[in-house]
């Protein structure tokens, strides 16, 4: 009876701390979902598949050799992405989300390419004009270096080639920032036109490049590692909000979840992720691989929660 007793709580565990994933809009009763679905015949894998192989065939596809960005994947399947659209909206990739609530603890931004920060900082300027206000604000970055292409000075300095309006009176700086962790704070000072917002402290985390020992390549940071390292510095608690530009809103907002609970504080946060909406110019490559990394974040959570349980029952 008692061996009965412990199976059950232990099945109820499970079931409890996998709920989230019986949510999500990429899978439901450990298939994928109807949007998600229609993603996957569209660019030839079979949804009948296991969750396990769809994300293998994903990667294959997909996913992003050590030490390349997402902007140096070649497109593919470009032609598909108009029908597609409305599947990547279900999977709430495209359009524009705000917060629920006027005030919160802390405020969370991620690095990323210039211009992705720029329309990050922006999102959250408009917001602070309409109300929005936080006791902290912070920058999650890392020190990957500026792509000579996509960043180069002309789109540092030249507001012809920033798709991001410039804020009024801001002067060029004596010096260009030379990585991501750097044109955060150049861009914060750039876009954002609230004096009062301008005013706040920032904190900046700022996470070297790491050495891949298998490669020998120098990787950047993740969002994982940033978050990682902003944790080591013993934050405060509480209602957070973060932001992030679509398509990588909801995949972000996974990585979040599953750091604090890796260290033991999801309960201690109230986390909600807002951001603008994803540009036309996304490559549909950028989606699919986005929707590898989400669902390798949801598979490796719930891989994490099996283990756990079972663990559990054979200590007892």
């Amino acid at each position: 009876m008692k061996q009965k007793s412990i199976y059950f709580a232990m099945m109820v565990i499970l079931s409890l701390s996998c709920s989230h994933l019986s949510a999500s809009p990429l899978q439901e009763g450990g298939k994928p979902t109807p949007a998600f679905a229609n993603i996957l015949k569209t660019v030839d894998i079979s949804p009948n598949n296991s969750l396990e192989d769809i994300h293998r065939s994903l990667k294959e596809k997909f996913g992003r050799r050590p030490g390349q960005e997402r902007w140096q994947v070649s497109p593919v399947h470009q032609e598909k992405k108009k029908k597609l659209i409305p599947s990547l909206k279900a999977l709430g990739m495209v359009t524009q989300t705000l917060p629920r609530d006027n005030h919160y603890d802390t405020i969370i931004l991620y690095g990323a390419t210039v211009s992705s920060m720029r329309r990050s900082v922006q999102f959250l300027d408009t917001l602070w004009a309409s109300g929005l206000r936080a006791d902290n604000i912070v920058y999650l970055a890392g020190e990957r270096s500026l792509d000579p292409q996509i960043e180069s000075e002309n789109v540092l300095f030249d507001p012809a080639h920033s798709k991001t309006p410039f804020r009024k009176g801001w002067k060029h700086p004596a010096k260009a920032p030379n990585h991501e962790a750097e044109a955060a704070a150049f861009v914060w000072e750039q876009i954002i036109k609230s004096k009062d917002l301008r005013a706040k402290a920032v904190q900046y985390i700022s996470v070297p490049l790491k050495l891949d020992g298998k490669t020998g390549v120098l990787l950047r940071p993740n969002t994982a590692m940033t978050i990682q390292a902003w944790l080591e510095t013993q934050p405060k608690f509480g209602k957070w909000l973060t932001i992030s530009p679509n398509p990588y809103r909801l995949y972000q907002e996974a990585v979040t979840r599953q750091c604090l609970k890796e260290q033991g504080v999801l309960e201690k946060v109230s986390l909600e992720t807002v951001g603008p909406e994803a540009i036309k110019a996304v490559p549909l490559v950028t989606y699919l691989n986005t929707l590898q990394l989400w669902l390798g974040v949801e598979l490796a959570e719930e891989q994490k929660t099996r283990l756990e349980v079972k663990a559990t029952g054979s200590a007892a």
